[in-house]
């Protein structure tokens, strides 16, 4: 994989689906290194401590609740913006889940899903 394919591969999502498609990849990236740089979940840190699929567990539990939310918005025109507590899948200690927008939580949850992805990569796992 190279600098030049990823870009050729960005061109052509973005001819596909518009501008959009690059806007959300910069926002899970950008929420990928916030998370490395502000919260020190290195990928040292998900290799050693994260073996068991935590982090894909707490990406689809963010996921999850923007699909509840947007269940709810469409039967009641009425948008909940943070639903007070996380999925039973949800891998960590209650106090880490930190709802947001529906947006903002899609964007935490695909990144999670991204570290994941990264970390299976780097294992050699299937």
């Amino acid at each position: 994989m190279s600098i030049e394919s990823i870009k050729a591969k960005l061109s052509q999502l973005e001819a596909l689906g518009g501008p959009m498609e690059l806007e959300a990849v910069e926002q899970v990236l950008a929420e990928r290194i916030r998370q490395v740089e502000g919260e020190g979940y290195t990928p040292a840190h998900d290799d050693e401590h994260r073996k068991a699929g935590e982090l894909a567990a707490a990406g689809a539990c963010y996921l999850l609740a923007v699909h509840h939310q947007n269940v709810a918005y469409v039967r009641t025109g009425v948008m909940v913006v943070k639903p007070s507590s996380p999925h039973p899948a949800w891998p960590f200690p209650r106090v880490i889940w930190r709802p947001a927008s529906p947006t903002r939580m899609t964007v935490k949850g695909t990144a999670l899903g991204l570290a994941d992805l990264v970390r299976h990569l780097r294992a050699g796992l299937p």
